[in-house]
This record gives structure tokens, C-alpha cells and sequence, in this order.
């Protein structure tokens, strides 16, 4: 039987996780469920040749894929199959791009001599800069209070820097082992085609891998993949109804 679409198209998804008694609402997406069977073959003589009488699945898998343009921090943590908690101090690299002055002075507010940076000189003859406490000379860079000071044979060059800096209470998703999430949940959208709505109802269904993160330009993309069941009392992994 091998692989076919069950449907695609454009909808808002509603997942629904029981489990926590949550609801996840998403921006509009572009929805596709693919179906991968494997067939089982009843043979018996005909004519007095071996010949395929009867066939039925044996084995069936569904995939429900979602492309979105944005998404709710709710949806990224069910995706990303964790919840948010709140962590007391982390310390993050924050990247950032400067063009050195002429003078060599680069204002950057909350520096302080102790701040942990790192520097690099881009383009094909690029180099790493070394960071120290005194007056820079070529291929070094100095921190002083709320400034980056580089030598002058660097002026006009484009610097790629990594400064980290200290947080309190922030929060996070994928530090710490926590709670799993992700699985048995409920997923119902509606198709749009022609001026006819297709209303269909997943009623067991789990994310299937970490969802895909792109950009083009200015529009962000992500792709989830979510593994879709057979629920007991189903004839099918999904349920078509007229609603209105």
C-alpha cells in the first residue's frame, strides 16, 4: 500500500493536553497527515498457480505535520516536550556585531572589567582577538566600564562578539529534566478548500520529534511532527465530522 496523504491544507490546530488540562491554540498552519501501511497477502492456487486472493493491512503508521509562522510560548513548551521553570542565575552568552570606530572606543552599556567577552575580526583575513586588562594592541581588545576598546589597526573592521552576562530568575525551557509533556494528546482543526470546511478531530496523538526552526528574512517558520494513534472505540486515527 505504501505511503499516501490522508489530507492537507490550511487550518488553526486546537491541541488539547488532558493530562494537565491545558489547551494550546495556534496561529494558522499549514497542515498535512501522511499514511505508511504495509500490507499482508493471502496467496492460494488458482488455475493451479500461486496467486494473491486477499489483502489487508497488517501494519499501519500516521504523521501529522504542522508548519507555522509563529507560535505562543504554550505551544513551544508542548512542543519542545517540557514545561518553563524558572531558574535563580544562568549565565548566557549574547551575541552581537559591531564595526569598531576610529577611535576604537565601542560603547556597550553594562560592561565591566569582569564581564567575560570574546572577539573575532570577520572576513577571509579574519583573526581572534585576546581580551586583556590594559591598553590593546593590534589583535586585542580591552573591557573597561560600559566599553569595548580595540587598537586603531582595527578600526572599521566588522567584529562578531559573544559577551556573557549573568540572570536572575529568568526562565527557561531545556535545562533541567523536568516534567515530560507531549503525549496522549487531542488535536482538532478545520480544513479550508473551495468554500467547503473539512472539521476533523485527532483524538490520540503524541509529538513525534523537537520541532524545526528556520527564517527567511523577517518570517520565522516552525515545523512540528506530531505521531498519530489509533484510539480505542476508532475505526480510523481521525474523525471527519460535519460540524457548523
Amino acid at each position: 500500500m505504501g505511503q499516501r496523504t490522508a489530507f492537507f491544507g490550511a487550518g488553526e490546530l486546537l491541541i488539547i493536553d488532558p493530562a494537565r488540562n491545558k489547551v494550546c491554540v495556534t496561529p494558522a498552519a499549514s497542515i498535512s497527515l501522511t499514511s505508511e501501511a504495509e500490507n499482508l497477502e493471502a496467496r492460494g492456487l488458482v488455475g493451479g498457480k500461486s496467486q494473491i486472493v486477499a489483502t489487508e493491512i497488517g501494519s499501519e503508521t500516521h504523521t501529522l505535520t504542522a508548519s507555522f509562522e509563529a507560535i505562543g510560548k504554550d505551544v513551544l513548551q508542548l512542543l519542545l516536550g517540557q514545561e518553563e521553570e524558572v531558574v535563580p542565575e544562568l549565565t548566557l552568552p549574547r551575541h552581537a556585531e559591531l564595526i569598531v570606530p576610529d577611535d576604537g572606543n565601542y560603547a556597550y552599556p553594562g560592561m565591566t572589567a569582569a564581564t567575560e567577552v570574546m572577539g573575532t575580526v570577520e572576513g577571509m583575513g579574519g583573526y581572534h582577538l585576546t581580551t586583556v586588562d590594559g591598553a590593546p594592541q593590534p589583535g586585542e581588545m580591552q573591557r573597561t566600564a560600559d566599553a569595548l576598546v580595540f587598537n586603531a589597526e582595527e578600526a572599521g573592521k566588522a567584529v562578531g562578539i559573544a559577551v556573557y552576562k549573568t540572570y536572575n530568575n529568568i526562565k527557561t525551557i531545556g535545562l533541567n529534566e523536568t516534567t515530560r509533556i507531549g503525549s496522549g494528546l487531542q488535536i482538532s482543526f478545520t480544513l479550508y478548500a473551495g468554500g467547503i470546511k473539512q472539521n476533523i478531530f485527532i483524538p490520540q496523538a503524541s509529538v513525534q520529534s523537537r520541532p524545526t526552526f528556520a527564517a527567511t528574512g523577517e518570517v520565522s517558520a516552525t515545523e512540528a511532527v506530531f505521531s498519530v494513534q489509533q484510539a480505542p472505540g476508532y475505526a480510523l486515527p481521525y474523525l471527519v465530522s460535519e460540524v457548523a
